[in-house]
């Protein structure tokens, strides 16, 4: 049965995998590819005793990022599915927009209020800038038709994997945790030959580029500001990242620090010279940022066009969504933390909005909310009065006419200026305590908490910073259109002053891991080069190495706790046991659950009891926590947090003590 299976993933892997033998392993192994792994290597003499090895063709980064999206994606079909959908709606608007600039002639459109009469017969006398850009958007939806169908054979080969490898069908994927597929995937024979992958070195795997911009964010390493005179509008926001120029900056970063195999280009090693590394880097920042000039005009017009039709639809039936507020591109890079997979980071990410929204919610002057009032009354009269006109003669609404207009067309008027009204209408903010309470309450989701905010969550110079980071919906629209116009400049001007000290971070902060080839040394999680004592790490590293704000310890915990099983160093088990234990080698001014940093602080959001498994907690070592607890900490966490010690004392008691020995211990607790 064993052999037929094998037989079975041959026949279906034939273009993805391939057959060595005894003799072709022994002729192809080499030790220096397998230092580098620029490919997936050839297995050790101690693999050599099976008759045959089954490995994927591809770089085990691009198949580990196969697998996750697989799973991400649920599967084949939504995956394609997806994909398909995107087709489709990048094509109804090439088609939409080929209809209304080609084939209406709009000066007989508003003459003579006919459509009809207004569709050209012919594509005579249209503009041929629009034919150019229709042109220019037909040949990226033919590159997007190609890209779907090249992928397609990979992705089915990749759902046959999951199918015949890892046991786990499109029925069952929905209901699976990725670690249960990480676990399987890294038992299988052959696929990880240099060594036995870990959770940790599969991550970096799939998020090695991710990893460096997230660093780089952290250390402030990439300079986009907004220049004159947007600096002057956008001038609680700290970046103007968007994902435009997240996605231009990735493509010349990466693909000039890296090669094909992505293994680090000889430039951007150690011995190498920062000098002629910078020089090319910047090089290629002011080359795309030439491409981007040229084309972004086509760039901004698609997009302009994309969000109306996305959009306008949804602000016409809620115009309340005008309102509503969402994390920033730059605040979601800055949040998402080291190894953070996309669905952990999404999950931790959702559950921040409701605290985010209250807290912006207390910060609406008196002056707006008042005026708001008052124009939702008036407005919410008027519709009134036309709803029971309405209701007395729907005639009288379709045909009544008011200066020239129905008077429906008042009521819809009237209705987006009531909806709009409505959502600003708040309570004003009352109380600082309420403030505070809330931040730090969102702080335990978006585990972003600098020390200047702490305590000064009723100060509008906070409100201010936390709005910059979690904006209007129709703020953010905005600043992703501005940030198509702005990438050549940033890529031309910003980036390339700034090559060297990029270049000086990738030196500085990469390491080449055994079997997983040239990574960023914060995302191995070496807490002996960059610990930080103040997040409870063992080790004080020189400030320089030290990540912003405890990323790295932060980052470690959230690993820690969604990997288990993961068997960490020595030195992040003294982080688990301190911040489990509430002790720390240099006593912080706060809890190791709100733990304070030269400008960042933040709660882990993370029980550091499902971190450390196998200690017991016992009425000293908790009376030890609570003495090192500030007054800063909510009334509500703090109470939650001696309940569930008081609840662990109460079971660890002794059966055979009397309850006169129980009381004495729980007293002595309390």
């Amino acid at each position: 049965d064993r052999r037929q299976r094998q037989m079975c993933i041959r026949d279906r892997y034939q273009r993805r995998v391939r057959v060595h033998t005894t003799e072709e392993m022994e002729e192809d192994y080499d030790a220096e590819s397998l230092l580098h792994d620029d490919r997936t290597p050839e297995p050790p003499q101690a693999l050599l005793e099976q008759q045959e090895v089954w490995r994927p063709t591809q770089h085990l980064d691009f198949f580990f990022t196969r697998i996750y999206y697989h799973f991400y994606r649920k599967g084949f079909y939504n995956l394609v599915m997806e994909q398909f959908l995107e087709i489709l709606i990048t094509g109804f608007i090439i088609v939409l927009l080929a209809f209304l600039f080609l084939f209406i002639d709009y000066g007989i459109l508003f003459s003579k209020h006919s459509l009809d009469d207004a569709i050209r017969a012919s594509a005579s006398g249209i503009n041929p800038f629009a034919v150019i850009f229709l042109l220019a958007f037909f040949l990226f939806w033919l590159k997007q038709i190609y890209v779907f169908l090249v992928n397609l054979q990979e992705q089915w080969d990749m759902k046959v994997w999951y199918e015949q490898v890892l046991g786990v069908t499109e029925k069952d994927l929905p209901n699976l945790e990725w670690n249960e597929i990480l676990h399987r995937a890294i038992k299988v024979p052959g696929l990880c030959l240099i060594k036995n992958h870990s959770p940790l070195d599969v991550t970096n795997r799939i998020m090695r580029k991710e990893n460096y911009l997230i660093a780089m964010i952290n250390k402030k390493v990439l300079n986009l500001e907004a220049p004159f005179p947007l600096n002057m509008i956008f001038s609680g926001y700290e970046s103007l990242l968007t994902k435009a120029v997240e996605w231009a900056v990735s493509l010349v970063l990466f693909q000039t620090v890296f090669d094909k195999n992505q293994n680090l280009q000889h430039e951007f090693q150690k011995h190498s010279s920062i000098e002629g590394a910078s020089q090319k880097l910047r090089q290629r920042f002011k080359v795309l940022g030439v491409i981007c000039f040229i084309f972004s005009p086509f760039i901004l017009s698609y997009l302009l066009a994309y969000y109306f039709f996305l959009y306008a639809d949804e602000f016409r039936h809620q115009p309340m969504t005008l309102g509503s507020r969402e994390w920033s591109t730059y605040a979601k890079l800055k949040f998402r933390e080291l190894n953070e997979l996309p669905h952990f980071f999404q999950k931790r990410l959702s559950l921040s909005y409701e605290p985010a929204k209250d807290y912006s919610s207390l910060f609406v002057s008196t002056l707006t909310a008042n005026l708001a009032r008052l124009v939702s009354f008036v407005f919410g009269s008027l519709v009134a009065v036309l709803v029971l006109l309405g209701l007395i003669d729907e005639q009288l609404l379709i045909n009544g006419k008011l200066l020239d207009k129905q008077l429906i067309w008042y009521l819809g008027l009237f209705g987006t200026i009531l909806a709009i009204a409505r959502s600003f209408a708040s309570d004003p903010m009352k109380s600082s305590n309420e403030a505070n309470k809330m931040l730090t309450q969102l702080s335990t989701h978006t585990h972003y908490l600098p020390a200047r905010w702490r305590g000064k969550g009723h100060t509008t110079q906070v409100y201010e910073e936390l709005t910059g980071l979690f904006s209007y919906r129709v703020t953010n629209l905005i600043r992703e259109v501005i940030g198509v116009i702005m990438i050549p400049y940033y890529l031309f001007f910003t980036l390339p002053n700034g090559s060297e000290e990029i270049v000086r971070f990738i030196k500085s902060f990469t390491t080449q891991a055994d079997g997983v080839g040239y990574v960023c040394s914060f995302a191995l999680f070496d807490l002996a080069k960059h610990g930080n004592k103040k997040y409870g790490a063992s080790i004080h590293a020189d400030k320089t190495s030290r990540t912003k704000g405890g990323k790295l310890e932060k980052s470690f915990i959230s690993f820690k706790a969604h990997h288990p099983e993961w068997e960490e160093t020595k030195e992040g088990k003294d982080l688990i046991d301190n911040i489990s234990h509430g002790s720390s080698p240099s006593p912080p001014a706060a809890p190791l659950l709100l733990l304070p940093g030269d400008d960042q602080s933040s709660a882990f959001g993370t029980s550091t009891s499902s971190l450390a498994p196998h200690h017991t907690t016992s009425a000293a070592s908790a009376s030890s926590n609570v003495t090192t607890m500030s007054t800063d900490v909510d009334l509500n966490s703090l109470s939650q947090y001696l309940d569930t010690y008081y609840q662990r004392v109460r079971q660890q008691l002794p059966e055979n003590a009397s309850s006169q020995q129980k009381e004495e211990i729980l007293k002595q607790f309390i």
